[in-house]
C-alpha cells in the first residue's frame, strides 16, 4: 500500500486480528494488503446482492405497468371518466420503472469499473512484488560477492 494511501484506524478483536495476521503470512502479503484485499472482494458480492434486488424490484413495477396500461386502455375505450386517474398512475409508474433500470445499468456499470481498477491494483502489485524480488535477488548477489571478497581479503592477510 502506498504511503498515500488515507490511514484509518479501527478496533477489531484480538482472534480476528491474528486470524487476519495469520492469512497475511501464508498469501505473503502485508497485514494492510491482506484486509484491503478481503474488504475488497467482498464488493461483488453486495453489488451482485443489489443488482439481483433492483431486478427483483424492476420486474415488479413493470407487472404493475402493464396491468395499469391496460386498466387504463381499458377505461379509455369504454369512455369511463376513470382514465385520467389511470394514465397518471401508468405514467407514474413508467416513471419508477425507467429509474429503476437506469439504476441496474449504473451499479453494473459500477461493478465493471470495479473490476478494472481490481485488475489494475493486482497487475501494479504483481509488478511491485517483481520489483521487490529482484531487489533481494539483487542484494542478496550484492552480499554474497561482498562476503566472497571479504573472504579473500582475510586470506591475503
Amino acid at each position: 500500500m502506498a504511503r498515500l494511501d488515507t490511514q484509518v484506524n479501527i478496533r477489531i478483536p484480538d482472534a480476528l486480528l491474528e486470524r487476519l495476521r495469520a492469512s497475511a503470512t501464508a498469501s505473503g502479503r502485508s497485514l494492510t494488503a491482506e484486509i484491503v484485499k478481503r474488504i475488497e472482494e467482498s464488493f461483488p458480492q453486495f453489488e451482485e446482492m443489489l443488482i439481483a434486488t433492483r431486478s427483483r424490484e424492476l420486474e415488479t413495477i413493470s407487472q404493475s405497468v402493464r396491468a395499469k396500461e391496460q386498466e387504463y386502455l381499458r377505461l379509455l375505450s369504454s369512455g369511463n371518466s376513470g382514465w385520467e386517474k389511470a394514465y397518471r398512475e401508468f405514467a407514474h409508474l413508467r416513471m419508477l420503472e425507467s429509474s429503476i433500470q437506469h439504476d441496474i445499468e449504473s451499479l453494473a456499470e459500477f461493478k465493471a469499473d470495479v473490476a478494472d481498477e481490481v485488475e489494475t491494483e493486482l497487475e501494479y502489485l504483481k509488478e511491485s512484488m517483481a520489483d521487490a524480488e529482484s531487489r533481494d535477488y539483487a542484494l542478496t548477489q550484492a552480499g554474497l560477492a561482498l562476503a566472497k571478497a571479504s573472504g579473500k581479503k582475510r586470506k591475503a592477510k
